[in-house]
């Protein structure tokens, strides 16, 4: 499941500041995956040729039918309307730049060092 969650779910490629926003990304993450797992009869109906009908659906070939099932469903809002340019940032706004972080160096093992040949 965390291979899957991680390569096909993208759950750790989130690019986040802090981990509030990683434990969000994280809920989302879980979100999707409940979905793909509620939607595993309906994947069954679509599934190729050559895979087996007989074995369980695997989220990833759910997900890979996850498109076709979304459109057949439709949406219950109403499809956006243009509202023009957008105006971007208000004049004289500068937002706050990210916070930085001290570098961490990993020094060597002092076992290491000590067991190397001295030199005669």
């Amino acid at each position: 499941m965390f291979r899957f969650l991680k390569q096909d779910l993208l759950w750790t490629n989130a690019h986040v500041r802090t981990p509030a926003q990683f434990l969000l990304w994280s809920w989302m993450v879980a979100l999707a995956f409940t979905q793909l797992s509620l939607a595993r009869e309906l994947g069954r109906h679509a599934l190729l040729p050559w895979e087996a009908k007989g074995r369980p659906v695997s989220p990833r070939q759910v997900r890979r039918v996850m498109p076709t099932l979304l459109l057949q469903l439709g949406t219950p809002t109403r499809p956006c309307q243009p509202r023009g340019k957008a105006l971007g940032r208000a004049k004289g706004f500068h937002p706050k730049s990210a916070q930085r972080h001290p570098i961490v160096y990993k020094t060597r093992n002092k076992q290491e060092t000590s067991k190397t040949a001295p030199s005669t």
